[in-house]
């Protein structure tokens, strides 16, 4: 899930003009990933799909400035 704002040309003060927010969160509903083992010629041996993020929730928050 993302959510974004951005400020554009409105705020008086120029330094808050066009400033870019971003929230990201991944696997919003804490879902596991399916279980899947698996091992790689190169001797690494995992217990979840590769496709799924191992990490879970995530959170990011993204601030841009266009000067």
């Amino acid at each position: 899930m993302t959510i974004g704002y951005q400020t554009g040309e409105m705020p008086a003060n120029e330094y808050l003009r066009n400033i870019g927010l971003q929230l990201t969160v991944n696997d919003i509903f804490n879902k596991e990933p399916p279980f899947q083992i698996g091992a790689r010629p190169s001797g690494s041996i995992r217990a979840f799909d590769n496709a799924f993020n191992d990490l879970q929730r995530t959170f990011t928050l993204t601030v841009t400035k266009v000067w």
